[in-house]
């Protein structure tokens, strides 16, 4: 790597033992703080699904078994079509409910354990990068105060994201402590080529986006492999991360049956029902909004839906505005990643994550389940991160060498300092919106108000409340801003139903799955308002699906085939 833009040697590292304490310790309590007052908030949204009534993560057992066999969900028929697999988190999240329950103490507090650690391991790459201690530290401080991490801290069922990281990054370590280490790069061991190989591999089993991984670190071993050390030692390294990959492929080949995303609903990502230039377009659109979250994550919000972002659906279109500023920012991205790998810049492994890490949830290439998600800026920030330091460590070399120089990097750490402190307003400004579900999810929409999903959680957390006819106004606007939306149609059915409505609670069912064929949730509800009202005959058949789909309508079948009274 270049060092004389950075101007620090990595033997600091070694040398001053203190002061890289001091920056753990500071990086520590960035990554704790925000989240103090949090430890006690309810599992909320997607954990309700993903832990609460995830029967892999029923307390009860910790089926190893089971987990590495079955999709996240625990193959819940509801969510067949969410072929995820990543064993790895479902065990941590298993292991947690199993010895401390299911309330949400032992869950906040792992993942923030997790979380302090991932920003700690992110510093120490820094400064194995050579950039320094006070570089390093500010730009670690921002990543761990980032007001997109709110999300993949706050929900348990974002411990993967957290998984994802700590290994991705503890594997960049390896590799560039065995590749760049100043004076001279150590040598390739077998414990370091089967750690490696570990990481790689729990990676992937945490979260697919670890494959991005063993291409950046590849890059490493190529691109800075001393010239006086022999291309051979880059085999072992590069061999065992394919070898990672290869498994873990195979692994979710046999227990899934598949190794895509799955089925992804055009609800979810409109850019699945498009051709690739049209999803090219809409995809570049989202990486405005992305870029705008990195940078300022002001009007956070749980969904990034079609209708938030201004994609009308099936099929998106995009601003030719939007189009051109997207292109600009993706094509600067890709042209100061390659000048900073052609120049060896120290920064350059920070800048590729980041591209390769939006690269892969963009669906530029291929589509992701969702079309954007704060989550989803957790890799990228730590890649800015990364390259953040390292653009602080050439300002302080160069004013180290120019001593009229000095004031620019004054001002640039004061920059980093002020934007540190902004995201980590924005962060403790949002981390009160997760204390219930109702106050999340109108926090969200009052930033996004033409969100069908938040319109439709409104209602639903006002259901699980019991307010039920406060419920209704909700669920009706979520459909009247999709009439597609099935979820909101089946909750407006338990409304009517409540209300003593079953005819009108019929057609909300019956219009759910015209548009969601199939769906569990609804045809068991249509099955029990059927029997419940002497509809045998029109109950029969559905009672039927719903079994097949997994619902437990027993007592409805067996009531409808019980021969009639005389």
């Amino acid at each position: 790597m270049n060092r004389a833009t950075t101007g620090n040697s990595t033997a600091a590292s070694q040398t001053h033992r203190p002061r890289i304490a001091a920056v753990m310790l500071a990086v520590c309590a960035a990554a704790v703080i925000p989240w103090v007052g949090t430890v006690t908030y309810p599992l909320l949204h997607d954990d309700n699904m993903a832990v609460v009534n995830n029967p892999l993560v029923d307390g009860r057992k910790v089926d190893l078994g089971r987990i590495f066999s079955s999709t996240g969900w625990g193959d819940v028929p509801e969510y067949t079509h969410v072929a995820n697999y990543r064993p790895l988190s479902t065990t941590t999240l298993a292991v947690t409910r199993y010895f401390a329950g299911s309330g949400p103490l032992a869950f906040r507090i792992s993942n923030i354990v997790l979380y302090s650690m991932a920003c700690m391991v992110l510093a120490a790459v820094m400064i194995s990068l050579g950039f320094g201690m006070l570089p390093s530290a500010l730009a670690s401080i921002w990543f761990a105060l980032h007001g997109t991490h709110v999300e993949t801290v706050m929900f348990a069922v974002n411990r993967e994201i957290i998984l994802v990281l700590l290994f991705y990054l503890s594997g960049l370590l390896v590799v560039i402590r065995r590749s760049t280490m100043v004076p001279e790069p150590r040598q390739w061991t077998l414990a370091s080529v089967a750690g490696l190989f570990a990481l790689t591999l729990a990676g992937l089993f945490s979260k697919e986006s670890a494959i991005t991984m063993p291409f950046v670190a590849a890059l490493i071993i190529l691109i800075e492999r001393p010239a006086c050390r022999p291309a051979r030692e880059s085999v072992a390294p590069i061999a065992a991360m394919t070898t990672a990959v290869a498994l873990y492929f195979t692994v979710r080949l046999i227990a899934v049956g598949r190794i895509d995303a799955s089925a992804i609903p055009w609800q979810d990502n409109p850019l699945v029902l498009s051709a690739w230039p049209a999803r090219l377009a809409g995809a570049l659109q989202v990486l405005l909004e992305a870029a705008r979250l990195l940078i300022l994550p002001a009007g956070m919000t749980v969904d990034y839906g079609f209708d938030v972002l201004g994609l009308p659906g099936p099929p998106p279109g995009a601003s030719p505005a939007a189009i051109a500023g997207g292109a600009g920012l993706l094509v600067a991205g890709l042209v100061l990643a390659a000048w900073l790998v052609r120049r060896r810049a120290a920064a350059w492994p920070g800048i590729v994550m980041m591209a390769l890490s939006w690269g892969l949830v963009s669906s530029i290439v291929f589509p992701n389940w969702i079309i954007l998600g704060e989550r989803l800026m957790t890799e990228p920030s730590a890649g800015m991160a990364i390259g953040l330091a390292g653009g602080l460590a050439a300002i302080r070399a160069h004013s180290r060498r120019s001593p009229r120089f000095s004031p620019v990097f004054a001002g640039a750490a004061a920059v980093v300092i002020a934007w540190a402190a902004m995201l980590g307003a924005l962060a403790i400004d949002r981390v009160g919106d997760y204390r219930d579900a109702e106050t999340l999810f109108k926090s969200s929409l009052a930033n996004r108000p033409g969100s069908t999903r938040l319109h439709n959680n409104v209602g639903k957390a006002l259901m699980d409340s019991g307010r039920w006819a406060e419920a209704e106004p909700w669920l009706r606007k979520a459909i009247d801003i999709d009439p597609a939306n099935a979820e909101a149609h089946n909750n407006l059915a338990l409304v009517l139903g409540n209300a003593g409505m079953p005819g009108s609670a019929v057609a909300e069912l019956q219009a759910a799955l015209l548009h969601r064929p199939g769906m569990p949730a609804a045809l068991a509800n249509l099955c029990i308002i059927l029997a419940a009202h002497d509809r045998c005959r029109d109950a029969l058949p559905v009672c039927m699906q719903a079994r097949e789909r997994g619902a437990g309508v027993e007592s409805q079948i067996a009531r409808c085939e019980r021969p009639s009274d005389p």
